[in-house]
């Protein structure tokens, strides 16, 4: 099993000067080393001539005098007086910040390993380790854990490992702001080496003012990972119609492995679909597709997953035991949550036509069957007549040829120079009668529509205030603004300068353009190059 690996840290004084030196040999009395010499000499002499006598056996005699010239000599130095001077640090003066790195990544193992590296980690970290109650002894201990910054905490063993980044550079240097007027001995870093946040190729490090001594994992074995690479969604505008959900994944160190795909809902609990696959030898991405009509419409949740059969009862009910068996690295990777909106019909369009077409008659029958599109025309019939204008005191609003006849031809007499228009309510749809007064005037009418269809009319038929109303249909309200040409749309000098010209698909012509009626030819403008099809 893969373990860490550590150093005994030798306390140091404030901004990298040494507090504890090497110890340096004095001497209590140095006068007295040439007496202390001629003494050893003569003693040295005396021994030598005492054991040169043939009346011993020769092993005795040398180990005797051997024995006898020791003692001498240590009598000698014992006559100098020599003492060890050195320093050491006072308890509890330097302070030392223990670092652990709180990412994800401490999740990780390998496959030969039991547990991961953060439950390496947490057992070296228990309070009464030896270790650390040595270090406790000369040092103000201080513990912090970083993930996306530094903080504070009272328990390094209980960590959860759920950072998702890992400040590595940023959390050292906010360690060495905060204590830049302290002593600081040293920081124990306790890391995978995996930081989000590399610092530049010429941060100098010495800047931080104490020494850093990072714990690192011992070895790592071969690891084995099968993550979701992707996940799209594809659907349309219409309740009816089944969306298809494509899920990627790839795999590290796992060949021919059959794992399982699995689709489920989580508000019900739920599983939508189940597929498999067989893993390649390279590890290459591979992807399945769940094509399917979820029950409900609105935002809805669902959770997709990719596992082995192995890791089924992990995956569907974590437990720690469960996920301690896995063979995996991690099984973070193995979810993904995908969000579908499922907006709800009817949708409603508004279809105003200058003119009778054949565009609106097959589009409304092609829409009846249709629940979830209903589509209002507003159809122009007749042009507005010119009002005459008498010049004189009595000129009103209504025209002189319809005063004095009763109250209905006054009122018709209102709506002398407007436009004929046809109201045709969707086909078999009982709503209230709205638009019955043409084209609407007001947001609340207007947003209540998803998309406009202007088809054949010019920019004249609109007031200023109903075009700028039809910008923000489509800035504020993001509706949908359909123009189908004719010979009366981006027609006209001015058609450019008005809020449609802004909306439209096309380049009008501008004001000046004395290029005439000809031959012409259509140019896809730059969005319009951009588009997919």
């Amino acid at each position: 099993m893969a373990s860490f690996s550590w150093v005994w840290v030798v306390a140091s004084a404030p901004k990298g000067m040494p507090l504890a030196a090497s110890g340096e040999l004095l001497w209590g009395m140095p006068h007295w080393k040439w007496p202390a010499l001629a003494i050893g000499i003569v003693f040295f002499a005396l021994v030598v001539w005492s054991y040169t006598r043939p009346d011993t056996t020769a092993p005795v005699r040398l180990a005797a005098a051997l024995l006898k010239l020791f003692a001498i000599v240590l009598l000698a130095v014992c006559l100098l007086e020599p003492m060890r001077s050195g320093t050491r640090p006072r308890p509890q003066a330097n302070l030392l910040p223990i670092l652990v790195d709180n990412s994800q990544s401490m999740q990780l193992k390998s496959a030969a390993d039991e547990s991961s590296r953060y439950q390496q980690v947490a057992g070296l970290l228990e309070d009464d380790s030896a270790w650390r109650v040595r270090l406790a002894q000369d040092f103000d201990v201080r513990q912090y854990a970083f993930d996306a910054r530094l903080e504070s905490v009272e328990d390094l063993a209980s960590l959860d490992s759920e950072g998702y980044v890992s400040s590595m550079a940023s959390s050292l240097r906010s360690l060495s702001e905060r204590f830049a007027d302290r002593p600081v001995a040293g920081t124990i870093l306790f890391t995978d080496g995996n930081l989000t946040d590399p610092p530049a190729a010429d941060f100098d490090w010495s800047a931080l003012g104490f020494p850093v001594y990072p714990v690192l994992p011992a070895s790592d074995g071969e690891v084995l990972d099968l993550r979701i690479a992707d996940v799209s969604v594809r659907q349309t505008d219409f309740e009816s119609a089944p969306m298809t959900v494509k899920v990627s994944f790839d795999a590290v160190g796992m060949p021919d492995e059959k794992v399982f795909v699995e689709l489920r809902d989580l508000e019900s609990g739920q599983v939508v679909q189940e597929q498999s696959a067989v893993l390649g030898d390279g590890g290459e991405p591979q992807a399945v597709r769940f094509r399917f009509r979820p029950e409900k419409s609105g935002v809805r949740f669902y959770e997709a997953s990719v596992f082995t059969e192995n890791d089924r009862d992990a995956m569907e009910e974590p437990t720690p035991e469960s996920v301690a068996d896995s063979k995996e690295a991690t099984l973070l990777n193995n979810l993904r949550i995908v969000t579908i909106d499922r907006k709800t019909g009817p949708y409603r369009i508004l279809y105003l036509a200058g003119r009778p077409n054949w565009e609106f008659k097959f589009l409304r029958r092609a829409l009846e069957e249709d629940a979830e599109v209903q589509m209002t025309g507003l159809i122009r019939i007749a042009n507005k007549e010119p009002k005459f204008s008498f010049r004189d005191k009595g000129v009103n609003d209504t025209n002189p040829l319809f005063a004095g006849l009763g109250d209905d031809e006054e009122e018709t007499a209102q709506q002398y120079d407007e436009p004929v228009i046809i109201r045709l309510p969707p086909a078999n749809v009982v709503e209230p009668d709205d638009v019955s007064d043409g084209f609407p005037e007001s947001a609340e009418e207007l947003f209540a529509y998803h998309a406009v269809i202007l088809d054949d009319i010019e920019s004249d038929f609109f007031s200023q205030d109903q075009m700028l109303l039809l910008r923000r249909f489509v800035g504020s309200r993001g509706g949908g603004l359909l123009f189908l040409g004719g010979q009366e749309s981006f027609a006209g000098q001015h058609f450019s300068e008005t809020p449609l010209g802004e909306l439209s698909p096309v380049y009008p012509s501008r004001a000046g353009d004395d290029s005439g009626p000809g031959p012409f030819r259509l140019v896809l403008t730059r969005e319009g190059l951009l588009q997919p099809w």
